[in-house]
């Protein structure tokens, strides 16, 4: 490519603008790259419209592409473009309150002894659902020996939550991500009967969404809303979630699967720590990152994505992340799933 811009800021790019003087432009040509320096370009959709010596590119869908090159061929000699990259502005938090509060959203999530996280977590949905023109709560509990099963009847009958509670589902389905899987799809096909909404939002009740899980960073969310299908928080400290994060260079696979099958048996306990818990700290993290899988405690979905994909917790017998085999079906759909570094979970 024979001009690069980069874009520092990892903003999301929707086009950008060529003024070339004095020749004429037989081809353009268009790549782009998420590395630095790259050895092979990526091509994507892009529509071109002429204004004189004006070229004006046009994304398909905004991207926040660390280089992005170009190759001009011209009627002769060699032109200096000038050349300037368009970026998607952020919506400011006052449109955004104001576009919710005209939209619908359910919120779901599983529960089993979830402890004194349960109450608070509720309580934050219900917060957030105060942003909405119209919310729903939608809790599946199983099995649980604490407190959890009663708060939540005790919500249901508050009219706070849709309670849906299911006891010996251990005893009939004793792997945990085959229940959890079960759970997800009763729920999700709960909900998606008593549509239409506009967003679908999956939480964990145990703690991760609770008290700490603040409205400005579920809000920054729909501030960049036209790059996702779905979207999901960063960790702090660390990520924690990797069985469900699927990147394809710093979590490719099933790193659990992976470390049973691989690592060395007096390394064993170091399975439990993998390279993205770090590279995926929030403080290191500067702009969102496109993913095929993740969760870590929260998921925002656009309803038309989630209506795509059927929560699966076993594969030949194996236990694997529910949320993976869900989220491949929404990226074969054309789905856009990132991870976004203002909104957080924590786990401490």
């Amino acid at each position: 490519m024979r001009y690069r811009l980069t874009n520092d800021d990892a903003r999301f790019l929707t086009g950008l603008t060529l003024q070339v003087d004095g020749t004429a432009v037989r081809e353009l040509r268009i790549g782009v790259s998420r590395v630095r320096e790259p050895k092979a370009w990526q091509h994507l959709a892009w529509r071109l419209e002429r204004d004189g010596p004006q070229l004006h590119v046009h994304f398909e869908r905004p991207d926040n592409w660390a280089v992005v090159g170009i190759d001009l061929v011209c009627e002769g000699g060699d032109p200096q473009p000038r050349a300037q990259l368009h970026a998607l502005q952020p919506e400011d938090e006052a449109s955004v309150r104001q576009r919710l509060a005209g939209a619908r959203i359910a919120f779901l999530g599983t529960a089993r002894n979830c402890g004194a996280a349960f109450a608070p977590a509720i309580d934050k949905l219900c917060a957030l659902g105060g942003l909405f023109a119209h919310h729903e709560i939608h809790v599946f509990e199983n099995d649980s020996t604490d407190a959890t099963g009663s708060q939540l009847a005790q919500f249901a009958r508050d009219g706070l939550v849709h309670a849906m509670q299911d006891q010996g589902v251990d005893a009939v389905m004793p792997r945990r991500t085959e229940r959890l899987a079960w759970a997800r799809n009763r729920l999700l096909d709960q909900v998606l009967a008593r549509g239409p909404w506009d967003y679908i939002a999956w939480a964990d009740l145990d703690g991760l969404v609770g008290a700490r899980f603040s409205e400005a960073g579920f809000l920054s969310n729909f501030a960049l809303e036209p790059v996702w299908d779905a979207v999901f928080p960063l960790t702090w400290p660390l990520y924690y979630d990797i069985w469900a994060l699927r990147e394809d260079h710093i979590c490719p696979g099933d790193y659990v699967a992976d470390g049973r099958h691989t690592l060395n048996a007096v390394l064993a306990e170091g399975k439990e720590i993998h390279a993205a818990t770090q590279i995926l700290a929030p403080q290191r993290v500067k702009g969102w990152v496109p993913v095929k899988s993740a969760f870590a405690g929260f998921g925002l979905y656009k309803a038309g994505a989630a209506r795509l994909g059927r929560y699966v917790g076993l594969i030949d017998g194996e236990e694997v992340c529910e949320h993976v085999p869900y989220h491949a079906q929404l990226v074969a759909g054309g789905a856009r799933l990132w991870l976004n570094p203002q909104c957080l979970t924590h786990i401490v």
